[in-house]
């Protein structure tokens, strides 16, 4: 009998086929090391729940608009009642569960991992290059609901970091449009 085998996905860059990012000085281009992606929805403000995940969090939510909780794993708001869980630690489907076990029957909790990777960009070129194509400065410590390149995202603001939440589909276009725009960080 054949041993069972675990299928491990190929990293982003590879299954997508992501040419490097040429680097300039102040600016790195990576895709960021998710592990864990969830959303989560919930109705009416569902009572409880921002305490509810507080023993698997480690914080509450936060209801405020732009907030972004804890370091990792990180909640992040991202409309009424709706928040982006993520983490580059946990495992997966462990953090999952442990997140359905937590809260209220009315709340939705979908995986998003595959689907919702993010485009990381560190350094003091960070703000620069997002400035070519997108109005919204996000605050340190904040995140924002917006577009990049005309394309929708969530942005998460970190110090000297930015995480660029994108669809997976949009992810060759974004990083293509960074490739093109990198040249620019350095020339204001």
């Amino acid at each position: 009998m054949a041993e069972p085998s675990i299928l491990t996905p190929a990293p982003l860059e590879q299954a997508l086929d992501l040419p490097p990012i040429p680097g300039v000085a102040g600016l790195r281009v990576t895709v960021a090391p998710i592990r864990a992606a969830v959303g989560l929805a919930s109705t009416h403000g569902s009572a409880g729940l921002p305490e509810s995940l507080e023993g698997v969090l480690g914080h509450r939510l936060d209801r405020r608009p732009g907030s972004c909780q804890g370091n990792d794993p990180c909640s992040i708001w991202t409309a009424p009642d709706r928040w982006l869980v993520t983490s580059d630690r946990v495992e997966r489907f462990a953090f999952v569960a442990g997140i359905m076990a937590a809260v209220p029957r009315s709340v939705l909790v979908t995986d998003v991992t595959d689907g919702l990777p993010a485009i990381e960009l560190t350094g003091s070129g960070a703000r620069a290059l997002l400035a070519h194509g997108c109005s919204v400065e996000v605050a340190d410590g904040c995140s924002a609901r917006t577009l990049l390149a005309l394309q929708p995202v969530t942005l998460v603001a970190r110090g000297d970091r930015v995480r660029v939440f994108v669809d997976r589909s949009l992810v060759p276009f974004l990083w293509s449009w960074i490739g093109r725009h990198v040249p620019l960080v350095g020339t204001g």
